[in-house]
């Protein structure tokens, strides 16, 4: 692809993806993972649970699967807690986009579940679209000096830290 068609394209994206967060309805300037992680369960009518995880290839740090009844965000054990909050955003972003995944079963097999999170079901434009919109959230949340919820979310907050690591695989 010719830089200029991928100029326009990356545009094209930001331009999407800012008008997807223009309209959302929720109010940034009191941003927390656990506030936007419920606003969102609201907004599709399931529970979305978080598990932090060693991920196993190395070129995967998140993933969003489907359960039966709710969705369940893995998320990179092993890095900073800045890069597992950004980790949680991008994988809320494909929801956000309306992006489908990966749906398993009650009884799935542990080791069909590693298969799963092995490799990524996204196309190359919607990772592109889960990570400007996760940019875009991320320019939000610092308009409104939220840095702490980014930087240092799951350590500074109990709850919050409580939240994410409840449902461990």
């Amino acid at each position: 692809m010719a830089s200029d068609e991928r100029n326009d394209r990356d545009k094209a994206i930001r331009d999407r993806m800012q008008k997807l967060l223009d309209e959302l309805d929720y109010d940034f300037h009191g941003f927390t993972l656990k506030s936007f992680t419920t606003w969102l369960e609201q907004r599709r009518g399931r529970k979305i649970e978080y598990r932090r995880r060693a991920m196993l290839s190395p070129r995967l740090h998140g993933s969003w699967l489907a359960g039966e009844d709710r969705d369940f965000v893995f998320y990179k054990a092993n890095t900073l807690p800045i890069h597992q909050i950004h980790i949680c955003l991008h994988e809320l972003g494909h929801m956000l986009c309306g992006h489908s995944t990966v749906k398993i079963g009650r009884n799935s097999l542990p080791s069909e579940l590693e298969h799963v999170l092995l490799r990524s079901f996204h196309t190359d434009e919607e990772e592109k679209e889960a990570e400007t919109l996760t940019e875009l959230i991320h320019n939000r949340i610092l308009r409104y000096n939220k840095l702490d919820e980014l930087a240092t979310g799951t350590a500074a907050d109990e709850d919050l830290a409580s939240y994410l690591q409840a449902m461990e695989v």
